[in-house]
């Protein structure tokens, strides 16, 4: 979404461009600061100005980047609100919004949130919705916000398994995770890949 998003803002006049005109929305601190760097950069290249806005850090230290009037402004949805009700930010010409990893906020409980946001920006906007799964609150959220929705899916041959590849689910207890993973690569020869969901976990 980056490039067609601040190529979009790039081409607009010198006034159209004035004030906070992206919103990206992310579930957590760390994609959002991932977003923003790769914003981050190309938006520099254009003339355009970023900020990222996190639970987590002090709110004075959003300040510096809000001063500067960013026309794009990744945040986390906990975060973002606050500004809101504080009047630090002003998202009434925001152009386009992209929620990312909807599925995730929707995990983290952050769909209230996220509502409350969209009301405050202007109706007639471009919605971008990304989501690894569409369970039904999101397709609710698609339907009520992106008029009219258009659903682009990845999906065939890249969700088959590659060839010789086996796979396997094994439904255990937290408990029994880590006995079982050890006993798994006692039987594997070679690297394996271990994907896990926090870093402490890691």
């Amino acid at each position: 979404f980056t490039l067609p998003a601040l190529e979009r803002l790039s081409r607009a006049s010198a006034e159209a461009r004035v004030g906070t005109r992206i919103v990206v929305l992310a579930p957590t601190r760390e994609l959002a600061f991932q977003v923003r760097g790769v914003m981050g950069r190309i938006a520099g290249a254009v003339g355009l100005t970023t900020v990222a806005l996190v639970g987590g850090l002090p709110m004075r230290s959003d300040q510096t980047g809000l001063r500067r009037k960013p026309n794009v402004v990744v945040a986390t949805p906990g975060r973002l609100l606050d500004h809101i009700e504080r009047r630090s930010v002003d998202l009434s010409r925001v152009a386009v919004v992209v929620l990312d990893e909807a599925d995730r906020m929707l995990d983290l409980g952050f769909i209230p949130q996220v509502y409350r946001i969209l009301a405050t920006t202007p109706e007639r906007r471009q919605t971008m919705l990304f989501s690894a799964t569409i369970p039904v609150h999101i397709a609710n959220l698609g339907h009520k916000h992106l008029q009219p929705p258009v659903k682009v899916e990845v999906g065939g041959d890249y969700a088959t398994p590659a060839v010789g590849a086996d796979q396997a689910v094994l439904f255990v207890s937290s408990e029994q995770k880590l006995p079982l993973l050890l006993a798994l690569l006692r039987e594997e020869p070679g690297t394996c890949l271990v994907f896990v969901e926090t870093k402490v976990e890691a």
